[in-house]
């Protein structure tokens, strides 16, 4: 049976097609590296050691800040090791970036952009409904958990609740059950397994059985 090769454009070796990975399918579908496994290994090796492998950035060294122009030690800078710095440290020092991200704040508070359009966006990105829809979800809820009826704490909102695979809104929870639903991976069987395992039963005489109240499951 015939082999198919070709060429290496690195280390110039013929070898079969074998030894060469697919591009990425959202480059060019079904076509095959220009380069080999082999050498592509090697290049990755030596990536790694000239980014992930270089000797510790000393705080000794500093450099200058290129918002304030002022000489500062290295703990004064964002470390990064992909940043594309040498260094591994950001341009500029903390105390310009936060001045930077405050100053953006402020101006959108000067703006008047209210916070609810930052909402409406998050809402109809994430779940598909505007703030009022969810609004009037936490009303028809009298702003308490689906599950176990607590509110939120202050200062939070409640956590929306949506099926994962149709994208539907099921509801609001707080953020304990709505986390519980997750580790749950959302399947009732494992929901209602759970409940048989946490129910009183008699040869427990630790659990005192007339003080506990358990709502029977409805289908």
């Amino acid at each position: 049976m015939l082999i198919k090769t070709r060429v290496c454009t690195k280390c110039r070796i013929e070898c079969s097609i074998t030894h060469f990975a697919k591009e990425h399918p959202n480059r060019r579908a079904n076509i095959l590296q220009t380069i080999c496994r082999d050498c592509k290994r090697e290049h990755w090796k030596e990536w790694y050691r000239a980014t992930k492998m270089r000797p510790a950035w000393k705080v000794s060294d500093g450099k200058q800040c290129s918002a304030c122009g002022i000489q500062k030690s290295s703990d004064k800078f964002r470390f990064k090791s992909n940043n594309g710095m040498k260094s591994g440290l950001s341009s500029r020092c903390k105390e310009c970036l936060n001045l930077e991200q405050a100053e953006i704040r402020r101006k959108k508070v000067r703006d008047g952009i209210p916070r609810k359009l930052y909402r409406d966006g998050y809402y109809l990105k994430k779940f598909g409904i505007t703030v009022e829809q969810y609004e009037n979800i936490s009303a028809a809820q009298e702003d308490r958990c689906a599950i176990c009826s607590s509110h939120s704490p202050i200062g939070r909102n409640l956590a929306v609740d949506h099926d994962h695979f149709t994208g539907k809104v099921r509801g609001l929870l707080c953020t304990t059950c709505n986390a519980a639903i997750g580790m749950f991976k959302e399947d009732a069987n494992l929901v209602l397994l759970a409940y048989e395992y946490l129910k009183p039963v008699k040869q427990f005489a630790c659990v005192d059985k007339e003080n506990v109240v358990v709502s029977e499951v409805v289908n």
